[in-house]
């Protein structure tokens, strides 16, 4: 015989506890309420029996859906089986408590739930998004119900100019789909609203049952502007919810949703206002140094004029140095050329004792053969001229 090892009591009660939550999923249990015990810190603690065994069961605060029970009553419950290892007794987490019949009527839930789906009027890509600053929103709920007074509570702290209109309606009770059908008719006839929001505050799965309707579920699916459905606390869900075009958990969390937070938008003005600003004052610095280096670069009347001055200045002083380089270059030829007249004159070859003979037109005779014998003629000499007669020509 093989020894086995042997295991602590809490080593065996964590194994027990692993295999119940990893084999054995989410079970619907029916049974009568005994041992109820609703704690301060707001759980119930009791025992769920029939008249062979009971099973000890906790409903913690968040999972609660405002149905409340009392010793005694005929519920089903949607639990989790899991074992308590400090005490090794297994219990049941419960995640939803309804009244004994409701199976029927969450079987139809899941029924019309799957033919809205297969028909595509949950499909995401219908879903319309919400306006982004909306200036008149219209309320589908009850106008007494605690759900319309926190979403104009919200509204008026986050964005009090925008515009609310309430179209009434029942939220619960056996008339309150059509109600509900009757006031998104209005609604969908005034036509002036940017939003729509239906909706209604906490209950239990009865009181929210209108809102599985399916005649409500397609008139939302024909809203002709964006629709938010936000019907019970978060744990709820209904047909409104995934049909519409966006689900809020809570009625206040709609009015969230819808409606951008004022103090956020001005805080978004008050730094683009900055931005702007700074970029602006930018822009001035930039333009102003642009300026001062375009005035750098210009000149005042009395300047350009002195400007013009020394230009005219500095041409003078060029022209009159080229007129003077001009005049002493021609001086210089006229020298060159009144020396060579000078070298050819005959006034120097008279100096040198010679003479030079006129006829009477005063014409030089270069050859006798320009004179006849008694023609006068005129000599002249250096310091004054001779008249004279040809007696022979040799």
């Amino acid at each position: 015989m093989t020894q086995a090892t042997p295991i602590s009591v809490s080593k065996l009660n964590t194994l027990v506890k692993s295999l119940l939550d990893t084999h054995l999923e989410s079970v619907l249990i029916e049974g009568e309420v005994s041992n109820l015990m609703k704690a301060s810190s707001g759980h119930w603690y009791f025992s769920l029996k029939d008249q062979h065994a009971q099973i000890s069961c906790v409903c913690f605060k968040q999972y609660q859906q405002g149905f409340e029970i009392k010793q005694g009553d005929q519920v089903q419950i949607l639990a989790k089986v899991t074992l308590y290892e400090a005490r090794g007794t297994y219990q049941c987490i419960v995640y939803n408590i309804m009244p004994v019949g409701f199976g029927a009527k969450q079987a139809e839930f899941e029924r019309l739930k799957k033919k809205l789906a297969a028909e595509g009027l949950f499909a995401e890509e219908r879903k319309r998004l919400l306006p982004h600053m909306p200036e008149h929103i219209g309320l589908i709920t009850s106008a007494q119900g605690a759900a319309v007074h926190d979403i104009i509570n919200i509204l008026n702290k986050r964005m009090p100019m925008i515009k609310i209109t309430i179209f009434p309606a029942m939220v619960q009770g056996m008339e309150a789909a059509q109600t509900l059908i009757a006031a998104l008719d209005k609604a969908y006839a005034h036509g002036l609203c940017d939003a729509l929001i239906i909706t209604r505050g906490g209950g239990s799965i009865e009181d929210l049952w209108p809102f599985n309707d399916e005649a409500l579920a397609r008139k939302i699916s024909k809203s002709p502007k964006p629709i938010i459905s936000a019907v019970g606390h978060e744990v709820d869900f209904t047909i409104a919810d995934f049909i519409a075009d966006k689900r809020a958990p809570t009625p206040s969390g709609a009015a969230e949703i819808i409606s951008p937070d004022q103090n956020y938008l001005r805080t978004q003005i008050e730094q683009i206002n900055w931005q702007l600003h700074h970029r602006m004052q930018e822009k001035l610095s930039a333009a102003s140094e642009q300026v001062k280096q375009f005035q750098q670069r210009l000149l005042t009347p009395h300047q350009l004029i002195e400007r013009l001055k020394e230009k005219i200045n500095h041409y003078f002083q060029t022209l009159n140095r080229a007129q003077q380089k001009h005049l002493q270059t021609h001086q210089h030829k006229l020298s060159l050329a009144i020396e060579k007249i000078e070298i050819l004159s005959p006034l120097k070859t008279l100096k040198r004792g010679y003479g030079i003979v006129l006829n009477k037109d005063k014409e030089a005779i270069s050859s006798i053969k320009q004179l006849n014998p008694q023609e006068d003629v005129r000599i002249k000499l250096e310091d004054g001229s001779i008249i004279a007669t040809v007696k022979e020509l040799v």
